[in-house]
């Protein structure tokens, strides 16, 4: 189980990563010397990025389009949405389909890349556009997840 100072700390960081370490000293009350580190060795071995969110509407890229694709393990399908451009996160699911979410400039640029994809031997497209994003990056940014953690629930 991961020390309850690291886990603070933790917390701190995905409530806002860009608090600095007099910050978070402050409000967990552990030595800055200490916060410093342990955030060292939690990037080492836990943290595994640290990134920000963007409003990519903003950037032009309006449609976020969620896929889960069923495919008949075919060559290349994986490298090709791993590599594709308009492709923002791909997670192989059990059963070896594929969750896709995707951001476009219009519904041509998705149409587009649902052909591409389809020249793969799929199974099975579904697409999901995305109206509101709800929740995101939450886990651990609030304080019933600590105690959570630290009961075993």
């Amino acid at each position: 189980m991961i020390p309850k100072k690291e886990l603070l700390i933790l917390h701190a960081l995905r409530k806002n990563a860009r608090k600095n370490l007099a910050t978070i000293s402050r409000e967990t009350g552990i030595p800055i010397t200490s916060v410093f580190e342990k955030v060292h060795k939690l990037q080492k071995t836990m943290i595994r990025k640290n990134t920000c969110f963007i409003d990519f509407s903003r950037l032009g890229h309006p449609l976020a389009v969620h896929f889960i694709i069923k495919v008949n393990n075919t060559p290349g399908f994986e490298s090709f949405v791993i590599k594709n451009k308009n492709t923002n996160n791909v997670f192989r699911l059990n059963g070896g389909d594929f969750f896709i979410e995707a951001l476009f400039r219009s519904m041509n640029n998705v149409q587009y890349f649902i052909e591409q994809v389809e020249r793969f031997n799929v199974k099975e497209l579904n697409t999901f556009h995305v109206l509101d994003e709800l929740r995101k990056e939450q886990f651990l940014a609030k304080e019933e997840h600590l105690e959570m953690i630290y009961s075993n629930g």
